[in-house]
C-alpha cells in the first residue's frame, strides 16, 4: 500500500514541476534522483557499490552540475 501513495505522490509531484520547468530540466532533476537514491540505500542498508555503480553515480551528478552551471544566466559587467 505504501508503494502505492508514494508512486502516485511521486507522479503528481512530477507533473506539477513539469507545468513549472522545461522538460529537459525536469529530465535532469529526475536523472540526479536516481544517484541519489542508491546513495541513499548504500547509507541506509549497506549495499555494496562496484567501481561501475560509483562511476555513474558519479557522472549523472557531474552532469547535472555542468547542466545547472549552463543553465544559471551570468550576471555581472559585459566584457
Amino acid at each position: 500500500v505504501m508503494n502505492g501513495i508514494s508512486f502516485y505522490a511521486h507522479s503528481q509531484l512530477s507533473w506539477v514541476v513539469l507545468t513549472r520547468v522545461s522538460a529537459v530540466t525536469h529530465s535532469v532533476c529526475n536523472s540526479i534522483r536516481r544517484p541519489v537514491m542508491s546513495i541513499a540505500g548504500v547509507i541506509q542498508f549497506g549495499n555494496h557499490v562496484s567501481f561501475l555503480n560509483a562511476a555513474g553515480m558519479v557522472l549523472a551528478s557531474l552532469g547535472t552540475l555542468v547542466y545547472t552551471q549552463v543553465r544559471v544566466p551570468r550576471t555581472g559587467p559585459s566584457a
